[in-house]
């Protein structure tokens, strides 16, 4: 790639923009944490613990997508073949969204099976989202085995469009099922 023909707008720009957007919402994720610990003391450990691993993965996620950012912007200033290498920290970034995704799914498709008390449509959603979970580790294990973006993309593009796919389908299932579940007992009072 030539530097005359290169146009930061619709790389760095765009890493950049989603760079800060990303840090916004980690700083939303920060607020929320520290209303849900003030104002339920007294929830289950297990949920304290889920909230705090929530925000750690975050605070890994946002650090690792900063620091891509740091190293093309900074490091690689100036280098344009750097942005056809995948720099290191994305892949954790990578790993860690595959984790917090699991966990959301996981702790919404437990709360389907607590009001619908069925568990046929929990253990397909929690099925699907371990393996969602896996084939993340299996993507980001191949994204640190190639040399090139482009390579991976030819590669493994397939099997990141089929993660996303399933991870829309497991979060398409909870939200209707807990639409149709609480619908259905509307009136009902629910134990905590």
């Amino acid at each position: 790639m030539e530097l005359a023909s290169f146009n930061p707008y619709n790389t760095l720009g765009a890493l950049f923009v989603g760079v800060l957007i990303s840090c916004s919402l980690f700083g939303i994720v920060i607020v929320q944490t520290y209303i849900y610990y003030t104002r339920f003391p007294d929830d289950r450990m297990y949920l304290k613990l889920m909230v705090g691993q929530i925000l750690l993965c975050e605070l890994g996620h946002c650090i690792c997508v900063c620091h891509a950012v740091f190293h093309l912007a900074v490091n690689e200033y100036g280098n344009v073949l750097a942005l056809s290498q995948m720099p290191r920290s994305l892949e954790g970034a990578i790993a860690l969204s595959g984790i917090i995704g699991t966990v959301f799914q996981v702790f919404f498709v437990e709360r389907v099976r607590i009001i619908s008390g069925r568990l046929w449509i929990p253990l397909l959603c929690w099925t699907m989202s371990v393996v969602r979970c896996a084939l993340t580790f299996v993507v980001t294990a191949e994204a640190r085995k190639m040399h090139t973006v482009a390579e991976f993309v030819s590669g493994w593009k397939w099997l990141c469009a089929f993660v996303l796919a399933i991870g829309s389908a497991v979060d398409l299932f909870i939200a209707l099922s807990l639409s149709y579940y609480l619908n259905t007992q509307k009136g009902k009072t629910f134990r905590r």
